[in-house]
């Protein structure tokens, strides 16, 4: 599949990594935590973010968003 996309190979658990760790991000877009742990077939969530949140965001997006709170 990578092949054909154009991209390095990865591993299934690679693919599986960046997958989680996409939809884990986009709660924004109605992506619940509860849905990824069902799609990866773990018995409770502590397990899926444990072994499979990356935070994808680089680190300007980061900053920016902290910027962002208002505290108070």
């Amino acid at each position: 599949m990578c092949r054909q996309l154009g991209i390095p190979e990865r591993s299934m658990h690679k693919l599986r990594k960046t997958y989680s760790s996409f939809a884990l991000s986009q709660t924004g877009l109605g992506v619940t935590d509860k849905l990824v742990q069902e799609q990866l077939g773990h018995a409770d969530i502590s397990t899926t973010h444990r072994a499979y949140y990356y935070n994808i965001y680089d680190t300007e997006e980061k900053v920016s968003a902290l910027g962002n709170i208002r505290i108070g």
